[in-house]
């Protein structure tokens, strides 16, 4: 069961300033299909989708004294959320975590919404695989944040609609097997410039907190979908999420023949205007379809590779 922090690690590598590519394409390496010349390959990943609303945590948590016991970073010991510190010096761990995962509900929404138009207007020209997979961070350096609330950012994967790849846990797997290659290469990794190929824009430093695959595979496969809907807003689709605190989610995102419900399964708090349905784990979280069940062993796969190559804090 998640609690009601975020053991959030830092990694010196995740620096926006390292990148000075930030936001484009990632080379793919050699023997993996790339899209032709010319084609579009820039919306994977979608803009961040900013909160409209302010954010206090309804009941601060205080930094100890021992700022260093913190999995974020350190701060004064006397500093609370939400007094007028700067976003960049507030720990990780004192963030409202029911927010933070309504945060990380916002950002696959519109991944899934996103995902749905435009898998739909290539469909013929150039098919693009109905799964994508995003891996999830705090933006702590973002200056919105005082205000806000964390801002939840993403690196993205996605790839053109091959067999391998059909199966969103065979998506799931090859990318945990590239992250385990590089750790026994070389021990640590960045994970987004190794795992991804779109980045969302971010201002500095960021903070891993987990893995989502995203699929417009629904109660109908995507063969299926294709041949009933008559336009992308017919598109139902949901995602799969695994927070490194234990959190699951299933997103359940519906099209405009069920009014765009959107509803989200879980095993802890989310604060976000859905219907939220809390469950004790995902063994009772309805799935869209049953073929999708397996994908958690695989998120929490990645999500332990990741977590377990952060160099010591």
């Amino acid at each position: 069961m998640a609690g009601d922090s975020l053991g959030v690690g830092r990694h010196t590598g995740y620096v926006h300033a390292a990148h000075p590519v930030y936001g484009q394409a990632v080379t793919e390496p050699a023997g993996v299909p790339v899209p032709a010349a010319g084609r579009r390959t820039d919306w994977y990943a979608g803009d961040v989708d900013r909160p409209r609303v302010g954010w206090r945590p309804d009941v601060p948590s205080p930094v100890p004294a021992d700022a260093s016991a913190h999995r974020g970073w350190a701060v004064a010991a006397d500093a609370v959320p939400g007094d007028g510190v700067a976003a960049a010096a507030r720990p990780v761990d004192d963030l409202d975590a029911a927010t933070l995962r309504g945060r990380v509900v916002q950002r696959l929404h519109r991944m899934n919404a996103l995902q749905a138009i435009k898998v739909w207007d290539l469909r013929h020209d150039h098919p693009v695989c109905p799964h994508a997979v995003a891996l999830l961070f705090i933006d702590a350096a973002d200056p919105s944040a005082s205000l806000l609330g964390p801002t939840v950012v993403a690196g993205t994967r996605q790839r053109d609609d091959i067999a391998a790849v059909r199966d969103p846990n065979n998506f799931l797997w090859g990318l945990e097997q590239r992250a385990r290659a590089a750790v026994a290469a070389g021990g640590s990794f960045d994970p987004v410039g190794l795992l991804c190929n779109r980045r969302d824009p971010a201002t500095g430093e960021l903070f891993f907190i987990g893995v989502a695959v995203s699929t417009l595979d629904h109660r109908l496969v995507w063969e299926e979908q294709q041949v009933t809907a008559t336009s992308a807003d017919q598109l139902p689709g949901c995602c799969f999420v695994w927070l490194r605190d234990g959190t699951e989610m299933v997103i359940d995102r519906r099209g405009t023949p069920e009014y765009n419900e959107l509803t989200v399964h879980a095993n802890a708090a989310v604060r976000h205007g859905a219907r939220v349905a809390r469950h004790p784990d995902h063994r009772s979280m309805p799935y869209p379809g049953n073929w999708l069940a397996g994908v958690w062993e695989r998120l929490r796969g990645l999500t332990d590779v990741i977590v377990a190559q952060e160099p010591p804090r």
